[in-house]
This record gives C-alpha cells, sequence and structure tokens, in this order.
C-alpha cells in the first residue's frame, strides 16, 4: 500500500512539475467546422498587417530564455504553453502567441483552461511608454491589447482574441476569478455554436 501511495505521489508532482494536464473535452474544437464572420476579419487584418510589416519583429528568431536555462532549438508545444505561463519577455511571448494563432486547434483548449490562471507572470522588454496604470490598453504598434498580459488568464484572453476576433472575454487585473469562470463557459457556449 506504502508503495501504491509513492507511485500515486511521484505521478501528481510529475504531472504538476512537467507537464500540462489535458484541458477539459468542451475546450476543444470541433474536428471540421466553419470559421466565423469575425474570425476571417481577423485573419485578412492579420495577413495585411503581415505584408505592411517592412520590420523583423514577424521574422525573429526567438531563443526563449527561462529562470532554469535557455531552451534547445526546436521549441516545442510544451515549450510555448511554458513561455505563454512563464516567460516575462514581451518579444518571447509574441512569438509564442503567434505559435499559437499559427496551430490553433492544438492550442485552442490550453488557452481556454488558462482563462483561470491569474498566475502573475510580469512583462519586461517592451516599451515602458506603451505600458500605460490601471486598465489602459496597451498599444503594440497598430494593435491595441486591452488584456492584461502580466496574467496567465491576461495573456490566454489576448490570444484568443486576436485568433477569432471575438471580443467578449477581455481580462483585466481587476476581473475577478466568476468573471473568469464566465468566460471559459462563453467560449465553450461560442464552440457549441460553431458551424460543422
Amino acid at each position: 500500500m506504502r508503495n501504491l501511495f509513492t507511485i500515486v505521489s511521484l505521478l501528481i508532482i510529475n504531472s504538476i512539475c512537467f507537464g500540462q494536464t489535458k484541458p477539459s473535452q468542451s475546450y476543444y474544437l470541433p474536428k471540421t467546422f466553419s470559421k466565423t464572420i469575425y474570425w476571417h476579419r481577423a485573419d485578412k487584418l492579420r495577413e495585411n498587417l503581415l505584408n505592411k510589416d517592412t520590420s523583423e519583429n514577424n521574422k525573429q528568431v526567438v531563443a526563449p530564455n527561462f529562470n532554469g536555462g535557455r531552451i534547445s532549438e526546436p521549441i516545442t508545444f510544451s515549450d510555448y504553453l511554458r513561455i505563454i505561463k512563464k516567460q516575462s519577455d514581451f518579444f518571447t511571448f509574441l512569438a509564442a502567441k503567434n505559435q499559437a494563432i499559427l496551430e490553433y486547434k492544438k492550442y485552442f483548449p490550453y488557452l481556454i483552461d488558462f482563462l483561470t490562471d491569474t498566475s502573475y507572470v510580469g512583462l519586461s522588454d517592451a516599451d515602458n511608454s506603451l505600458l500605460f496604470k490601471n486598465n489602459s490598453p496597451f498599444l503594440a504598434d497598430t494593435l491595441i491589447i486591452k488584456e492584461n498580459l502580466q496574467t496567465v488568464s491576461g495573456r490566454a484572453a489576448c490570444i484568443l482574441n486576436e485568433l477569432t476576433g471575438e471580443s467578449f472575454a477581455i481580462v483585466q487585473p481587476s476581473t475577478k476569478m466568476a468573471e473568469l469562470k464566465k468566460y471559459q463557459l462563453l467560449w465553450v457556449d461560442w464552440i457549441r455554436k460553431l458551424k460543422k
């Protein structure tokens, strides 16, 4: 009995420390669906911004740096999830955000799951003149990011909203847990209503 307890304890510790638990089945997009009109508009906006971008921002090579040291290439799905949850460097987060948008089917359920994670990550290497106090938006080039990028829940909302063009889940520093859970339910309802 003691060995069974030890094994179960190690499995729980391992999943907490080294792995991301699998999100609720209701957070997954259907295998086939039609994107909403807002999603198509968001895709078009991203396409236009990429075409107009003359800087190297969208072509950057990122070597994410965690407290425990650099991640070796290639960066995996788990690495990107960890960046969203733990990386304070603004440009590394943007790279993870862009990857989540590119491979949205894989990331979507995790992002909905992250909506109730109020862990503080912080934000560094962003132009501090663009970071406003209180609930004012963060301005990044031609996009306005209304979500709180200093928390995991705010980052998840930012990625979901930018991906889909929706805006019913804006996470601010003052957003309470009850509201975050409501946002999760709204996303589940949104998934359910997608045309198949």
